[in-house]
């Protein structure tokens, strides 16, 4: 191992479903999208059975470049939602003037993914363990008393 990762991510890698408000459909499972148009960011990683369902064309999929173009074509009703980064696709909606309009749907598409900060094992600095174990507790208590919420949350209002 090349580096050391801290015990805590930054944040999580969240994905959700995004729908322009009052066109909600329930959704539990990748099979709810059966059948649906979907916009996507190329290049994201939705996971492997939206993929899959993808290739045997259950879901058709329309690729943007951004997350901007996305929400403008959900907008226009070219697709019937997108798959998104939740805090990215939220900041989007909010800088574009579409905040309420676009709501994500509840679950997330796939398993949430911390994000982790590393340093790596050649870094000269000094008293790295007590450095790292230092980082640890703070990151520890940023999510405890809901600082880490707090952050998130003042850029998505």
């Amino acid at each position: 191992m090349f580096a050391y990762f801290l015990d805590y991510p930054l944040h999580y890698s969240t994905y959700k479903i995004f729908v322009k408000k009052g066109k909600e459909f329930p959704f539990e499972k990748v099979d709810d999208l059966y059948g649906k148009i979907i916009g996507k960011n190329r290049g994201f990683n939705t996971g492997e059975e939206f993929d899959k369902a993808t290739e045997e064309g259950r879901i058709r999929v329309e690729e943007a470049t951004d997350a901007k173009a996305n929400i403008r074509k959900l907008m226009a009703e070219r697709i019937e939602a997108l798959v998104g980064n939740y805090h990215e696709t939220l900041l989007m909606l909010k800088q574009l003037g579409f905040s309420g309009q676009v709501i994500p749907l509840p679950l997330p598409i796939r398993k949430p993914r911390g994000a982790y900060l590393i340093i790596s094992k050649s870094a000269k600095i000094s008293n790295k363990a007590e450095l790292i174990n230092e980082m640890n507790n703070t990151l520890k208590n940023m999510y405890e008393d809901g600082t880490v919420e707090r952050i998130n949350s003042r850029y998505l209002q």
